[in-house]
């Protein structure tokens, strides 16, 4: 079952993050976990503190707990785009930019608000991990959070706090677990199997590479309980892993073991749609200005992806603040309109692209701040002049 302490999760950690920094941190780290520890350890004396720019691009003040911080890790899980930029957004934290890491914090918690009853049912979740998990507190325990809390942190100060790196005992003990159950009334005995061994039937077990919340590890554990098991692991995959596999390997799978076919345990590793992400960066310099709003858009793209508007009665998809300022909005045609974003230092991008992130996009945009000028976009190509110069290039290069 779910453990309430998430150290199954923390135990993974390692394993995700350096596949997900496979080949690709080492222009701006040398060791990931390293950072996040460090970062934990600097965390303990107060939490990050900074701005976030909001969806009418304003900049409002922001704080980051080392709890949020795993919070943050976790939503990974549902937003590949969110947990490929975590080790860029934990460096410049730790370099003193702590807008990136705190603008995570934001699109985490778009990511993680319920969607409707019909589709997640919060009381359903709620009974079944109340009832089921394994809670820091005897079952007989009175539903009083005090006491509730005093079992949990006896449970936390108990384990090895090497249990919980990268993390420690106290990012544990922030966790939602223990707090959405301290009040629950739990029945005085635990679910029970029944008596007897499990029935030796085929079972299928699917699970992506990156899951933090099921790792891996623990579909291989369920596994040894059934002697005709077979688990498959998709690459470059969170939670959800049938429905989040890009390869379509988890569906071929379970196509292949409903006709009672032998089924691969491993999907072939395909490139990641998301992979991680250098820091932002923090001055104009340390880019040509064409690249800067190349990566502006970029940056918008991929906070879209966590911005999704649910409202039934709003025309827009998505809206967003820029990084460093400005603000941003997709409508229900796929057009998206800036005004004065920034993602770079000094370079503010206004204008409007229709169908976004399309091979046929099109559209002007106004460039201002310490470079000026005036591009077209056409597809992937951008011609324009920027700083009194004639540009020309692609979107596609490569961030950093």
């Amino acid at each position: 079952g779910q453990d309430p302490l998430y150290r199954h999760s923390l135990a993974a950690t390692p394993r995700v993050l350096r596949a997900l920094c496979r080949a690709r941190c080492r222009s701006f780290t040398r060791d990931p976990l390293a950072d996040v520890q460090r970062l934990v350890r600097r965390m303990a004396g107060r939490p990050l503190r900074g701005y976030v720019v909001d969806r009418r691009g304003r900049r409002r003040p922001a704080r980051l707990t080392r709890g949020e911080l795993f919070v943050i890790l976790l939503t990974g899980d549902f937003d590949p785009a969110l947990r490929g930029a975590f080790p860029g957004a934990v460096r410049a934290a730790l370099d003193g930019d702590t807008a990136p890491l705190l603008r995570l914090k934001r699109r985490a918690g778009a990511v993680a608000a319920p969607p409707p009853p019909h589709v997640f049912s919060a009381a359903v979740f709620t009974a079944t991990t109340c009832e089921e998990a394994p809670l820091p507190w005897p079952r007989s325990t009175p539903p009083d959070p005090l006491e509730r809390r005093r079992h949990t942190e006896a449970a936390v100060n108990s384990t090895p706090s090497s249990a919980f790196f990268p993390f420690d005992r106290a990012s544990a003990l922030e966790n939602d677990l223990p707090q959405l159950c301290d009040r629950w009334a739990a029945t005085p005995a635990p679910p029970d199997f029944g008596p007897g061994p499990l029935p030796d039937v085929p079972v299928l077990l699917i699970e992506g590479e990156d899951d933090l919340r099921t790792p891996v590890e623990t579909a291989r554990r369920v596994a040894t309980l059934f002697p005709q098991a077979q688990l498959v692991v998709a690459s470059a995959t969170g939670h959800s892993a049938l429905g989040a596999d890009p390869s379509g390997c988890t569906a071929r799978a379970l196509a292949r073991f409903f006709r009672d076919q032998p089924v691969a345990g491993v999907c072939k590793r395909v490139p990641r749609p998301f992979p991680a992400l250098p820091p932002p960066p923090r001055r104009l310099g340390d880019l040509p200005p064409l690249r800067a709003v190349a990566q502006t858009l970029s940056d918008v793209s991929q906070d879209s992806l966590s911005q999704i508007v649910v409202e039934p009665d709003d025309p827009d998809l998505a809206r967003g603040g820029g990084l460093r300022g400005g603000r941003y909005r997709i409508d229900g045609r796929f057009t998206l309109h800036l005004s004065r974003v920034a993602f770079v230092p000094g370079v503010r991008v206004s204008g409007s692209l229709r169908r976004f992130e399309d091979l046929r996009q099109s559209g002007r945009l106004v460039v201002r701040g310490r470079v000026r000028g005036a591009l077209r976009v056409s597809g992937r190509r951008v011609v324009g002049r920027l700083g009194g110069q004639r540009v020309a290039g692609s979107l596609d290069a490569p961030p950093g």
